[in-house]
């Protein structure tokens, strides 16, 4: 909804002319826009997630390398 258009609506019901109709509208909007804002928010959080794995197989590649085993070995290369 724009602001404009919700302004309208406020004045209509501070002027005691608001109908059913009226808040309809705004009910409609705001679960449309929690909507996508959950879906967005939803998006970003499986982004993280994915990033979050990446990180922890790389700390266990890290961890593996630091195994005294491994050192040697590759230090004797």
């Amino acid at each position: 909804m724009t602001a404009k258009k919700l302004s309208e609506l406020k004045s209509k019901f501070e002027n005691n002319e608001g109908s059913i109709n009226d808040l309809g509208i705004i009910l409609c909007d705001l679960f449309e826009s929690m909507s996508s804002h959950f879906k967005e928010a939803k998006s970003q959080i499986n982004t993280l997630n994915e990033n979050q794995n990446h990180l922890f197989e790389f700390i266990d590649e890290i961890k593996e390398s630091l195994n005294p085993v491994y050192t040697i070995i590759q230090s004797d290369e």
